[in-house]
């Protein structure tokens, strides 16, 4: 009964073996697939090139030298650079509102619905390889209110530290919608408030 017992425990055996070295036959493997990705870029420069020349030519301390009444050159400019196609929104928080007037916005620009002072450009904007491409200028001059007197500019003069700044801000359009980015700009404008 022990020699049966062993003889058959060894066939088992016998058989295991010969199944495993079969199975080692007929498997097989795939090659390897390795995915790489790479993004696009963005790039948003702005620039007053005629402001600029005025600042130069009639600055005090960096500061624009102006009298009531006067118009003068500021031209916001946006330039568009990278690879891809990008929503162009600017934003204008004017802190002098009350004695200086920004002149009419460019055609190109349109109000945008749900924060005063931002605009998206009217179409979306591939940039030109190598220098980018340059756009319309948001407006092109500012008006000193002809109601500033000594007594305004005496005490508490708000042109001390009130300013009128401009900041430019790009959103891909790939896979976004233009209520999209509208949300994204006024979530990145507002971020500080």
């Amino acid at each position: 009964m022990k020699k049966t017992l062993t003889i058959a425990l060894s066939m088992v055996l016998v058989a295991a073996i010969a199944v495993t070295g079969t199975l080692a036959f007929l498997t097989d493997k795939s090659e390897v697939l390795i995915n790489k990705f790479t993004f696009g870029d963005t790039e948003v420069e702005i620039a007053e090139p005629k402001w600029d020349v005025a600042l130069a030519e009639n600055g005090v301390d960096g500061a624009m030298k102006v009298v009531p009444g006067q118009t003068v050159d500021k031209d916001p400019t946006i330039t568009v650079k990278g690879s891809e196609e990008v929503y162009v929104y600017a934003y204008v928080n004017n802190a002098l509102s009350e004695y200086v007037t920004i002149g009419a916005t460019g055609a190109n620009w349109t109000a945008v619905d749900g924060l005063t002072g931002l605009y998206r450009y009217h179409e979306t904007v591939t940039p030109d390889e190598g220098t980018g491409t340059k756009l319309q200028e948001l407006f092109t001059q500012v008006t000193i209110s002809n109601t500033v007197t000594e007594e305004t500019l005496a005490g508490d003069n708000p042109f001390t530290d009130g300013t009128i700044t401009v900041q430019a801000y790009v959103h891909q359009a790939a896979e976004a919608t233009q209520s999209i980015a509208d949300a994204a700009a006024i979530a990145f404008f507002t971020k500080g408030e």
